[in-house]
């Protein structure tokens, strides 16, 4: 698993059957041509005020339960489809690992509603809810889901690398490069966008999610 998404970056500058994406999150969050944002009335997203290698947080307003925000690629442009591979990888940190919904991966669109993404009806992705600081791993086809439990666990205000990768038939899902969990039922073959979710679990203090970048690859 070490290096992968440097090996995908290699193949896609060699390959044009190989498209890649990624997003360092350095000076603007492009919401005319790259990103959909999707915001309770208390919540920001936002570039990280002189943040090192550049951030993207999304923050909840600080006296409100079930506040947050979505932050979806605009176009749904990819798709879960046999004998093609994809793959995909943010570095994110939460300030409260246990009180906070959380959700990164592929989805369909959440429209009008940051908290649709947990209901959507397709998904590739890893997914925490509020009261727990543990992922699982979820994989959603025509609104119906399997979901496993990756016995790994977020801690506060600490980065998590977290990858997907689909090999055409099975999701493979990994936490700083360790393989967690694999699902081949409900994937899937549908158009999706990425998604980076979070939403607060309590009214006590701003929740913020941290993401360092987001990078795609996948085949034509």
């Amino acid at each position: 698993m070490a290096g992968i998404a440097s090996y995908f970056q290699l193949v896609n500058s060699i390959d044009p059957t190989w498209v890649t994406f990624k997003d360092d999150f350095f000076t603007t969050l492009d919401e005319t041509n790259v990103w959909n944002v999707v915001k309770d009335a208390g919540a920001t997203a936002a570039i990280g005020a002189d943040a090192a290698n550049g951030t993207l947080v999304i923050s909840s307003a600080a006296t409100t339960d079930n506040d947050g925000g979505l932050v979806q690629s605009i176009q749904e442009y990819i798709v879960g489809s046999a004998n093609k591979a994809i793959y995909l990888e943010t570095k994110v940190k939460l300030s409260d690992a246990t009180q906070t919904d959380f959700y990164f991966g592929l989805s369909a669109q959440a429209e009008t509603d940051p908290e649709n993404i947990l209901s959507a009806a397709s998904r590739i992705g890893f997914e925490k809810l509020d009261g727990t600081a543990e992922l699982s791993a979820v994989c959603t086809a025509s609104s119906v889901t399997t979901k496993s439990s990756c016995q790994r666990s977020l801690s506060d205000a600490t980065y998590a690398v977290l990858s997907i990768y689909f090999d055409g038939t099975t999701a493979f899902f990994y936490v700083n490069g360790n393989q967690v969990q694999s699902i081949a039922t409900n994937v899937p073959a549908d158009e999706m966008a990425v998604a980076m979710f979070h939403l607060s679990g309590n009214n006590s203090g701003t929740k913020t999610s941290t993401w360092d970048y987001v990078f795609y690859a996948g085949q034509r």
